[in-house]
C-alpha cells in the first residue's frame, strides 16, 4: 500500500495539485474530487472515474443534523458516494489502480464524513491520494496510522 498525501493550507490549490497529478500519471484512479460552484455556496463530489457530481453540502437550509462551518452537510451523500466507490472497488478487484479522496480533514477526525469509507480501504491495503489540509495533517496521519507516505506540499 502506497499513499500520497496533497496538503497546504486552505484554498491553496490543493485539488487543483491532484487533478494533475491524475492527468499527468498514467495509472486508473477511483474516487472522488471535491468541486464547488462559482460562489462557493455548494460543494460537490466528482467521481474521478464516471464524472457523476453528487451534492455534498450547502450554506443553504436543508435537513442535515450536521454542519461544518457555515455549510449544511448532506449525509447521505458521503453514504451514496462510499457505497458507489466500494462497489468499483469490487468491480476493480485484481486490476492496478488508485483511490483518490479529496479532502479529508475535520469530519473525518470527528469520525463522520468518509471516516468508515477510508478504514474499509486501508483494511483492503489499496493505494491513496489523499488530500489534507496542513492543519489536519499531523491528526489524520496518527488517527489513520499513516507513517510513511509521500507528502505534496502545496
Amino acid at each position: 500500500m502506497k499513499v500520497i498525501i496533497i496538503s497546504g493550507p486552505q484554498n491553496s490549490s490543493k485539488t487543483t495539485t491532484l487533478k494533475k497529478y491524475i492527468k499527468e500519471h498514467d495509472q486508473n484512479y477511483l474516487g472522488y474530487v471535491s468541486e464547488s460552484s462559482q460562489n462557493k455556496s455548494i460543494y460537490y463530489l466528482r467521481n474521478v472515474l464516471t464524472n457523476e457530481i453528487t451534492k455534498l453540502m450547502q450554506v443553504e437550509d436543508c435537513l442535515s443534523n450536521e454542519k461544518i462551518g457555515k455549510y449544511n452537510i448532506l449525509l447521505n451523500a458521503f453514504e451514496k458516494a462510499s457505497e458507489t466507490l466500494l462497489n468499483q472497488v469490487s468491480q476493480f478487484k485484481g486490476q492496478d489502480f488508485v483511490v483518490v479522496i479529496d479532502e479529508v480533514g475535520r469530519l473525518e477526525l470527528l469520525n463522520s464524513g468518509f471516516d468508515s469509507l477510508l478504514k474499509k480501504l486501508l483494511n483492503l491495503n489499496l493505494d491513496l491520494i489523499l488530500c489534507v489540509r496542513d492543519s489536519f495533517l499531523e491528526d489524520v496521519c496518527k488517527k489513520y496510522n499513516f507513517t510513511e507516505y509521500k507528502l505534496i506540499k502545496v
